[in-house]
């Protein structure tokens, strides 16, 4: 990983500039430790499977990794500040763009087994008596369900993200101060994939010292706040997306099939051949956001 920044500030008489930048590179990578592997699992079809006792335990290798995260943050944030009587006003822009160079998502690459109790009935249709504990139904190997990843796991894309905002510090008096603002942001990832609600955001807050001598002080503020999403959800949505990735799930027999198979999994014909879980986001979809207040 690497960071370069810089700050530039700049004053002539009431007027403040200050404008900073940086490129900053994030080179992750994260591994799997499965005793298939020798240690950690490298590639994507590298160790596995899961098993999932439910109620139990689960072991084996993780869902979503090995996993590369390789990115190049772009910013730029440029601040003015301005003092006008009794006024201080201020703006900026704050613009990032992150170049995801490398992503991946083995998702359930590695597959996973699922036990449960049997019920009686269920415990019949494999031929056994009475209910099966899932302890039992592992050391018998009967999985009710078997989920399988494949296909090509990496992508790399581009998210925007832009903010711009303003405030004016009003000194209505010596002994109250009021401060009115408004931030606008949105994010967006190419391809016509923006967020929805991702926009302006007012704030608002007020000081007053009531009796003047500094030494006491009231206060209150309000603020719209949007949570950011990043590649969360976006990523995954364009890797799990039943083309370049695919993942089969199977229940009954197939499952049990596919745990006494070599390597604990379905030949790729079974695989290819059986309807595919995806990931899909709304091309526009709304953020989550928070009203914060305060009372001092």
């Amino acid at each position: 990983d690497y960071a370069f920044a810089g700050a530039v500030t700049s004053v002539r008489q009431r007027f403040v500039n200050e404008l900073r930048f940086q490129v900053a590179r994030r080179d992750q990578e994260v591994r799997s430790l499965d005793p298939a592997c020798g240690g950690p699992c490298l590639g994507p079809e590298q160790g596995g499977p899961a098993l999932e006792i439910v109620g139990v335990a689960r072991v084996g290798r993780h869902n979503f990794t090995p996993q590369r995260r390789n990115s190049v943050r772009y910013q730029v944030l440029d601040t003015v500040s301005l003092e006008r009587g009794r006024h201080l006003l201020k703006a900026g822009a704050d613009l990032n763009l992150v170049d995801n160079r490398d992503i991946s998502l083995p998702l359930n690459f590695g597959g996973q087994f699922f036990f449960v109790a049997l019920s009686p009935n269920l415990a019949a249709s494999f031929g056994l008596p009475g209910p099966v504990s899932a302890i039992q139904a592992f050391a018998l190997g009967l999985p009710v369900a078997y989920v399988q990843g494949f296909g090509h796991p990496f992508t790399q894309n581009r998210f925007f993200d832009a903010a711009l905002f303003v405030q004016d510090e009003w000194r209505l008096k010596d002994t109250l101060t009021l401060r009115l603002g408004l931030r606008y942001q949105k994010q967006s990832w190419g391809e016509n994939q923006k967020s929805a609600n991702f926009d302006a955001g007012p704030r608002a807050a007020i000081s007053w010292d009531p009796i003047g001598n500094g030494r006491t002080n009231i206060a209150a503020a309000y603020g719209l706040f949007f949570d950011g999403q990043f590649n969360a959800p976006i990523s995954p949505a364009r890797i799990a997306d039943s083309e370049d990735v695919r993942v089969a799930a199977f229940q009954g027999g197939l499952a049990v099939q596919a745990w006494r198979s070599p390597g604990r999994r379905l030949p790729q014909t079974v695989l290819s051949s059986a309807p595919s879980l995806s990931l899909a986001v709304s091309s526009r979809f709304d953020v989550p956001y928070t009203h914060q207040y305060s009372v001092t």
